[in-house]
């Protein structure tokens, strides 16, 4: 009777899978409230696409029925399918309990390199569980929270809301805990003693509106290599508690020479950002959505 009422749930949730309502506070709890009635509520072991992994309902584990369906962020997914090869080195920046790190480890192989960063603590005992899970040994996990500045912040960790932590208290969050963690850049991560900086090739950034802070901090980076692609949220909302806009994000992005593709999942298709109106339009109505930034070829 349970797996029918899961199978019933998960078909009718499906249609609002990655469209961002995730990000919601209000759907976010209403989701869990529904879930938690329904399926095992606690650490969950479930078999993705290509992985299992272990996932925690009761921690705010909003991803749980697209991963139990075998993929998270499909379109997102598809696209490091697309751009991800043998050899590369690939970083996941707010990586959360691992699910595109896992992706990435797969898709660069023995030879590639996946540096993996997540600074809330249960976040990360889950990352690296599911890394052990899986057997990776392609991996560096760290727990730290990549910035504009090497040094100290406060975390804070939405009580009973572990899925989502923040660089600065959001007042939607009732109750929570701040904690301090490592903040690092990633030109100083990356920089190889010898006055250059080691490759990356591919980033994906999903760090709740500090995504401006992160660019700030790897502008070596970004001008010694051209091949560089990114993948990042835009989180309006998150942006402005941060002093920031979506505008002034996307001009930043913009002013590095990256061509901007929004990952749309309403339809389901990468499609060139023109004009800032359009996608700023599109992202009102979703809340957030994920851009892919590549330079142009020529």
């Amino acid at each position: 009777m349970r797996n029918a009422l899961v199978s019933l749930f998960f078909k009718a949730v499906k249609p609002f899978m990655g469209k961002g309502l995730g990000k919601l506070p209000l759907v976010a709890r209403l989701y869990e409230f529904m879930l938690q009635r329904i399926v095992p509520w606690g650490l969950v072991k479930l078999k993705t696409e290509y992985h299992e992994m272990y996932v925690d309902t009761s921690r705010g584990g909003i991803g749980f029925a697209t991963m139990s369906q075998g993929i998270y962020e499909e379109l997102v997914t598809r696209v490091f399918e697309n751009i991800v090869s043998q050899g590369m080195t690939f970083v996941d920046i707010g990586a959360y309990i691992g699910y595109h790190t896992l992706t990435a480890a797969r898709l660069v192989g023995e030879k590639g390199r996946v540096f993996s960063f997540e600074p809330t603590p249960y976040s990360y005992e889950l990352l690296i569980k599911n890394i052990e899970l899986n057997g990776y040994n392609n991996i560096r996990a760290t727990q730290k929270a990549i910035s504009n500045k090497s040094g100290k912040a406060m975390l804070f960790i939405p009580e009973g809301y572990n899925a989502k932590s923040l660089l600065l208290p959001d007042k939607i969050f009732n109750a929570g805990e701040q904690i301090e963690v490592d903040t690092q850049t990633l030109d100083d991560f990356f920089y190889d003693n010898t006055g250059g900086y080691t490759g990356v090739d591919v980033i994906k950034m999903d760090v709740e509106g500090a995504e401006p802070l992160v660019i700030a901090g790897m502008t070596n980076i970004i001008q010694s290599n051209r091949q560089l692609k990114i993948v990042t949220e835009l989180y309006p909302k998150r942006l402005i508690q941060w002093g920031s806009s979506a505008e002034e994000y996307l001009n930043m992005l913009l002013r590095h020479g990256f061509l901007i593709y929004n990952l749309n999942e309403l339809t389901n298709k990468m499609e060139r950002v023109e004009q800032n109106d359009t996608l700023i339009e599109h992202v009102t109505l979703m809340g957030s959505t994920n851009l892919y930034c590549v330079r142009d070829s020529k």
